[in-house]
């Protein structure tokens, strides 16, 4: 069962604990390695560490060994894997739909660093045309 309900933002999606967690597992699984997973989801190792361990726990299985030349998927981990990878591609999907609905608007993280910027100088108004500006922090 997927329960979203502890939302935070991850390179602008917002996204459930337990998908950042599913992500974190799949793209460990294809890189093979922790340190690799964690640099192309922009986390610590640790972190990616801890969310697969915290998956193991929640899960009761394990889903890969760890050594020193990197991880092996176990046979519990290969048969949960396309379950995770389907949740996570699923997500990306509604993802795009919510993105694509009529009336939203989208900012490049380049012009919404202009934009604070320009706030600093004392001009907080978005430009025109522009529905839903956020220029908090």
């Amino acid at each position: 069962m997927l329960i979203i309900n502890h939302m935070t933002k991850t390179d602008g999606w917002t996204m459930d604990k337990n998908l950042q967690k599913y992500a974190a597992f799949v793209k460990t699984v294809e890189t093979g390695s922790l340190t690799r997973a964690a640099a192309l989801l922009h986390y610590s190792q640790s972190g990616v560490s801890r969310m697969i361990a915290d998956l193991e726990q929640e899960w009761g299985v394990t889903l890969l060994e760890r050594g020193k030349a990197g991880v092996v998927l176990t046979g519990d981990g290969a048969r949960l894997l396309p379950h995770a990878r389907a949740l996570c591609a699923e997500y990306a999907r509604l993802s795009a739909e919510v993105d694509a609905l009529p009336g939203r608007a989208h900012i490049s993280a380049a012009t919404r660093q202009f934009l604070r910027y320009l706030d600093r100088r004392n001009a907080p108004e978005a430009p025109a045309g522009c529905t839903g500006f956020d220029n908090r922090p």
